[in-house]
């Protein structure tokens, strides 16, 4: 806690709630800081984000998208804006 749904008026205040995430996995795989860039990183947001309205659902997504193709704060790979984004009920329930 916080999700990203808890902040639906600034999505960049939900997208800033993945960076203590970014932390742990660069210290989680700190002997691979080479390689970091190769490393996928996904964001896949469930039931909260699915039941606001979809303007605000849309504007956090971008801003997390944008939070990790920047290099400045995701070293990882994100090459693909699909991952990040809110997925169905249908694929929740698989994880």
């Amino acid at each position: 806690r916080p999700g990203l749904s808890d902040f639906p008026d600034d999505p960049e205040a939900a997208a800033k709630t993945l960076l203590p995430l970014l932390d742990v996995a660069k210290q989680e795989l700190g002997n691979y800081k080479h390689a970091w860039s190769t490393f996928p990183v996904y964001v896949k947001a469930t039931a909260g984000m699915r039941e606001l309205p979809e303007k605000k659902r849309d504007g956090i997504v971008e801003a997390v998208r944008a939070l990790l193709a920047s290099n400045e704060t995701c070293p990882f790979d994100f090459a693909n804006k699909e991952q990040a984004r809110v997925i169905a009920g249908e694929e929740e329930a698989a994880y």
